[in-house]
Formats: structure tokens, C-alpha cells, sequence
């Protein structure tokens, strides 16, 4: 199996307006959209939607004046599309706020979340999201995202643990501490390992570090029998109420078919089998 990422976008600000946006982002069908964002603590959280889908939190972090927040959405529908990725503030913005949006593409499909990691520090060139955590999957991706209270020309650092720097964008300004920061790093694994995102050498400030891993589904191949196509699950999960994010799609060997699990329960919500020649909601 492989993982490639493809789109990428920024967008810095540094204004009371409610909004920070990443213009004409395109996502492919399958793939996993991951926004990463980080803002001035004390003004409250902001709704972040591609065109009209929320892309919902998975991990969280605040402290020392900084908030880092990662979001994924899985996009299924049968064709490639083109939206603006806004960040929304109902009532009082961040005076700063930097945002980082990427796109993973899998040669088969996206599974759930799996694991995630956070912590926020004062005063460090050494930031890190915590305790390493243990991925058991293998194909996934580890995404991480430093949020530092400080302007963009701060000295980066040097990613370690085999971890690749990506996107980094960040306001500017006098006072250094009036701006926001917001750094990207991942990482795709194919075998088990302890992850923790982090890096060296940079600037001293207050950083919040985030990370979430996500694993792609186990499914058969193209010629394996099973569809490659996976936009009837997702109507499925859809019509029923489901997040597409908690979505999990799964061989079982036993009963020869593939499975689509809502892993919030986990419940088993629709199959496919040779023998139905569809998908059948449980």
C-alpha cells in the first residue's frame, strides 16, 4: 500500500477579523484532509468547514497563550473538487492565527483515527507532543503540528525521529509575542514504532504541540474482488448519521467480505460480499 500527499496550503493573519482562510484547496476522491491551526488563547474556538463540510477535531491543546488544533475529514464523493478550507470564530477572533491545511491521497481507502498526543510548554526550543505513543498499524500516517507563540522568522529547528518538515507559516510584527506560529510535520510509518512529534534548535517560546495518527484501511487491492470505489459506504454512513471520520473498512476472512464499522461503538453499520454483489446496511 502507498500514501502520497498531495495538496497544501497556508494562510496567516494577523487582524480582529473572524476568519483565516486557505483558498481553492482540492481534494481528490479518498482522500484524508487534515487542517492544523493555532491561535491566541482566551477567543474561543473557531468551525472549520471545505466549502460546506465540517472538518472535525480530533486533538485539542492550550497553554501559555497558544492553541493548536488538528481536524481531519475523509473525502468521498466520486469526483475531485475545489473549496475554500475557512476557519470560523462566532464572536471574538484571535488577534493572530495560522493555519495549515494538507492532503494525503491512499492507493485504497482511509480508515478511523488511531492515536493522538499533546502537550503545551513554556519557554522552549525543544517542543514536543509528550510521551511517545505506540502505533500498531501499519500504513499510517503520523501528522503533527507546532503552534508557537512568536513571528514566522523565528529559527525553525531541526524535526527529529525521522519526521519531515512540511508547510510553516506565521504572522510578523513588534512585539515578537504578539504573533502566532503554526509549523507542520509528519510522517508516513510502515511498521510499528513509538511516535512523538518533535523537534530542536528552534526559537524559545511557548509552543503547543499537537499530533494525530491515521491508519489506512485493510482492504483488498484492485483485482482482490472487493469495489475500489467507496462512495456507496460513505452515502451509507452518511444517510444514517454517521461521521465519515470514525468510518473503519475491514476484511473478514471468515465470512468472506468486507466490512464497514462505525469505530466510535464500534458497531457494524453495512458489508460487501461477492455473493450480495453490494453493499448491505446492517
Amino acid at each position: 500500500m502507498a500514501i502520497v500527499r498531495t495538496a497544501k496550503g497556508t494562510a496567516p493573519d494577523k487582524s480582529a477579523g473572524l476568519t483565516v482562510t486557505v483558498s481553492s484547496f482540492q481534494l481528490q476522491p479518498g482522500d484524508l484532509l487534515l487542517a492544523g491551526i493555532s491561535y491566541d488563547v482566551g477567543s474561543g474556538s473557531p468551525v472549520i468547514k471545505w466549502g460546506q463540510r465540517i472538518v472535525k477535531p480530533v486533538v485539542t491543546v492550550s497553554g501559555n497563550n497558544v492553541v493548536t488544533r488538528i481536524a481531519s475529514m475523509i473525502y468521498n464523493a466520486g469526483t475531485a473538487r475545489t473549496r475554500s478550507l475557512v476557519a470560523t470564530w462566532t464572536t471574538t477572533a484571535p488577534t493572530a492565527k495560522a493555519m495549515i491545511a494538507t492532503a494525503f491521497t491512499p492507493d485504497v481507502a482511509f480508515g478511523i483515527k488511531d492515536v493522538t498526543a499533546f502537550q503545551s510548554q513554556a519557554a522552549t526550543g525543544s517542543p514536543n507532543s509528550g510521551t511517545a505513543v505506540l502505533i500498531n498499524y501499519v500504513d499510517e500516517v503520523l501528522w503533527g503540528i507546532f503552534g508557537s507563540e512568536g513571528p514566522s522568522s523565528d529559527a525553525i529547528g531541526t524535526v527529529q525521529n525521522g519526521w519531515t518538515s512540511g508547510q510553516r507559516v506565521g504572522t510578523a510584527g513588534a512585539p515578537p509575542v504578539s504573533n502566532i506560529t503554526c509549523h507542520e510535520i509528519y510522517k508516513i510509518v510502515t511498521a510499528a514504532e513509538s511516535a512523538q512529534a518533535s523537534k530542536t534548535g528552534a526559537t524559545v517560546r511557548n509552543f503547543s504541540t499537537a499530533m494525530a495518527t491515521f491508519r489506512i484501511s485493510q482492504v483488498y487491492g484492485p483485482g482482490g474482488g472487493y469495489p475500489s470505489d467507496y462512495s456507496r459506504v460513505v452515502e451509507i454512513f452518511e444517510n444514517a448519521g454517521l461521521d465519515t471520520t470514525d468510518m473503519c473498512i475491514t476484511p473478514n476472512l471468515e465470512l468472506d467480505r468486507l466490512e464497514a464499522w462505525d469505530m466510535s461503538g464500534p458497531t457494524l453499520v453495512a458489508y460487501y460480499s461477492l455473493v450480495v454483489g453490494g453493499w448491505a446496511v446492517i
